[in-house]
């Protein structure tokens, strides 16, 4: 899959990142909303796994801005959060949501095909 990793941790991207790419995955990397706007110009992901608190856009912001984009009309958005709970109204955007630390079961899960 071509898959989307927004997170401001430069280390938690990384680390994530890393073994997505293990599994076989293409991975773009960003560390801000607007870093990721900027990747989606040249590169259409499959699934967009996107942090949720970020400084300046935080992931709701960007999220819906993606949902604007026709070349991410297809694409699963998947909430990252390290709150535990049931989504926001406003966090409804996403297609999927994953509490930090991360599962590897649960992301294994979000990453299956729709």
């Amino acid at each position: 899959m071509r898959i989307l990793l927004v997170d401001d941790s430069a280390d938690a991207t990384e680390a994530l990142g890393t073994l997505l790419e293990l599994n076989g995955h293409e991975v773009k990397r960003a560390q801000s909303g607007p870093d990721a706007l900027r990747i989606v110009e040249s590169f259409t992901p499959d699934v967009a796994l996107i942090d949720i608190s970020m400084p300046d856009m935080d992931g709701i912001a960007l999220a819906q801005l993606l949902r604007l984009r026709a070349q991410c009309s297809l694409t699963k958005l998947v909430a990252l959060t390290g709150y535990a709970g049931r989504l926001q109204s406003d966090e409804r955007v996403f297609d999927g949501h994953l509490t930090k630390p991360l599962s590897l079961d649960d992301l294994a899960e979000v990453l299956q095909p729709s």
